[in-house]
């Protein structure tokens, strides 16, 4: 008897649990969550079952993955006279906020050591161990003393494209000819640099691309993610996930703390609605750029969604353009390299499981926000290959 009396008990909590569960979803966002949570109360179908099928990105018409379109991972560039496998490589990877730049930080770590290059990024306290906030590169360049450039207009990240600009073109005027005696062994190794998010350090980069052309060989990756897809990571990541600046000032903490409320008491739709000509902005300068790119460039186009769904060919399609500068077999080497340190990267249970899979504006914003905002940027979208 009692041991039936302990089963119906059971029973009778898990038909309560599963009871509350229901009413709370079907109550409706804000009495479950409120304003400051980071993602949406799933919304319950008309039998009252919570679906937990996983996004299908195949299914939305809105938003399709075509790895076929002609400019997706392709080069254009201008062949030069002189022999390219001469002039230092100078790799620039462009990836706006919220664009799998993080990711970009590592991958391009490891590309430098590979290459025996030097590594200047706004993340290279991340290659000190510890880690070393004044610095904006790696260990491996063998500079010394603080680099970060600290303002008072700044959020307490300081910036780095000062330095980096300054550094590089020190390097440069100090080898007037490949041949000169002049020419240090640490310009002669290169330089990657990246991810580039903001729009002054792009176009710093370009800057330095056009002017020195003849002192290094230069490759733009240009990365890009639906604009939508960004606007939504951006509003779950600078709305409750993205830390403070390590040594922000208490004026700078509270306006850090101001900004993330405001963030928090918008709704997705609001903050699209609100931000995302900022996140279209920048794409405006890979088309600046792709119409007159610094002579002998090779302009390389990324996208973020081929890179996590389909890795192997994403990197195939960035690397087959190296071979201006390397042979075969490094390319492979490096490839090598690249796809057994990263190739789990984007699976189901990698590091960035949550965003993983593209198309999460279509989940998250309602239709006539996003028809809105298809509308508002269709020029952009479609110059981008996604519509």
């Amino acid at each position: 008897m009692r041991e039936l009396l302990d089963a119906t008990f059971v029973r009778k909590s898990l038909i309560c649990v599963l009871c509350f569960l229901v009413l709370l979803c079907c109550i409706g966002p804000s009495a479950v969550v409120g304003l400051h949570s980071s993602f949406r109360t799933p919304r319950c179908p008309a039998n009252g079952q919570i679906s937990d099928q996983l996004f299908d990105v195949s299914n939305i018409s809105a938003f399709e993955v075509d790895t076929t379109r002609p400019y997706a991972g392709t080069a254009s560039y201008q062949l030069r006279k002189e022999n390219t496998q001469s002039l230092p490589v100078a790799l620039v990877m462009i990836s706006p906020h919220k664009t799998g730049s993080t990711f970009f930080v590592g991958f391009l770590r490891a590309v430098t050591l590979r290459l025996d290059s030097c590594f200047y990024s706004e993340n290279a306290q991340f290659t000190h161990s510890p880690k070393d906030f004044s610095k904006c590169s790696s260990p491996g360049c063998g500079h010394e003393g603080p680099e970060r450039r600290q303002t008072a207009k700044d959020t307490g990240w300081g910036e780095c494209t000062t330095f980096i600009s300054a550094h590089l073109k020190s390097l440069a005027s100090a080898c007037p000819q490949l041949s000169a005696s002049t020419c240090s062994a640490r310009f002669r190794r290169g330089f990657v640099w990246g991810p580039v998010r903001l729009l002054p350090a792009m176009r710093a980069t370009i800057s330095l691309g056009r002017s020195h052309a003849h002192h290094w060989q230069f490759y733009y990756i240009l990365h890009q993610r639906h604009p939508l897809d960004t606007t939504v990571s951006a509003y779950h990541s600078f709305g409750w996930s993205h830390p403070p600046a390590p040594n922000s000032t208490k004026e700078q903490l509270r306006e850090y703390q101001v900004r993330r409320a405001n963030i928090r008491n918008q709704t997705a739709d609001q903050y699209a609605l609100s931000s995302s000509d900022l996140y279209v902005s920048k794409y405006l300068l890979y088309f600046e750029l792709l119409e007159s790119p610094p002579p002998g460039a090779v302009l390389i186009r990324s996208r973020y969604e081929e890179m996590v769904l389909f890795f192997s060919q994403w990197l195939n399609q960035i690397l087959a353009p190296f071979e201006l500068s390397f042979n075969r077999m490094q390319r492979e080497a490096l490839q090598r390299t690249l796809r057994k340190k990263y190739s789990e990267a984007f699976s189901p249970n990698g590091a960035h499981k949550r965003t993983i899979t593209p198309g999460a504006f279509t989940r998250e914003l309602q239709p006539e926000t996003i028809s809105l905002l298809t509308e508002r940027h269709r020029d952009t979208l479609i110059r981008l290959g996604y519509l």
